[in-house]
């Protein structure tokens, strides 16, 4: 119904308000926000686009991409560096994403 499709979009705009508020919290996205990079807005909206009505993750969108290229997951992925460089090798040929939830090895990927 129509009603269901509007609670969908409104729950699915809490998990991306959530997910960039986290982000700002913890990964550095405020600083961003405070520097005129992005707006918290902005990014909750780009955000809500990488979902379909289902929850379900739309990898294109989250990636740029504009074509179906396969989605590889590392998990455990420390500091990254075997998954960068297993995504530098493929090039376009695959999306990566590498899955750590310790901060301290999360943080390391990225500095």
């Amino acid at each position: 119904s129509e009603n269901a499709g509007g609670v969908k979009r409104k729950v699915l705009g809490h998990v991306a308000a959530g997910v960039v508020d986290e982000l700002a919290r913890t990964f550095g996205l405020d600083r961003c926000i405070r520097l005129g990079l992005a707006t918290r807005d902005g990014m909750v909206q780009r955000m809500q686009s990488c979902f379909s009505a289902k929850g379900h993750i739309l990898w294109h969108k989250l990636f740029g991409t504009t074509r179906d290229v396969p989605v590889k997951l590392e998990i455990c992925s420390g500091g990254g560096e075997w998954a960068a460089a297993q995504a530098k090798s493929e090039g376009k040929d695959a999306s990566w994403v590498a899955l750590e939830i310790m901060r301290d090895r999360t943080h390391k990927a990225f500095s």
